[in-house]
């Protein structure tokens, strides 16, 4: 894993579209920073974003498997668009000495 990526590579690297990785900066699901005129991901943020996903997707379906049912997921993206997912509270970053 890099230690930053671009824009471009953190769209990559999520496999999302450049339009979704906006909607995650803009809703503030993704930290991010915009350097000069060049967004900047840091690695970490972007596993943990990652980790986060699996662990709340697989949760529902482990739920919806035990209930019985069958469910089809949508992507955090969607739902944050749609105004109908909570978005997290982030815990403050570190401020550089």
């Amino acid at each position: 894993m890099k230690p930053t990526y671009t824009f471009n590579e953190a769209a990559q690297y999520l496999n999302v579209s450049t339009g979704s990785l906006s909607d995650l900066i803009a809703t503030g699901e993704l930290p991010a920073a915009k350097i000069s005129k060049s967004w900047v991901f840091r690695g970490a943020d972007l596993d943990n974003y990652l980790a986060e996903e699996v662990r709340i997707q697989t949760e529902q379906r482990r739920e919806a498997y035990q209930a019985g049912r069958v469910v089809k997921l949508k992507s955090s993206v969607a739902e944050v668009r749609r105004g109908r997912r909570v978005l997290p509270v982030l815990p403050p970053l570190p401020v550089a000495a």
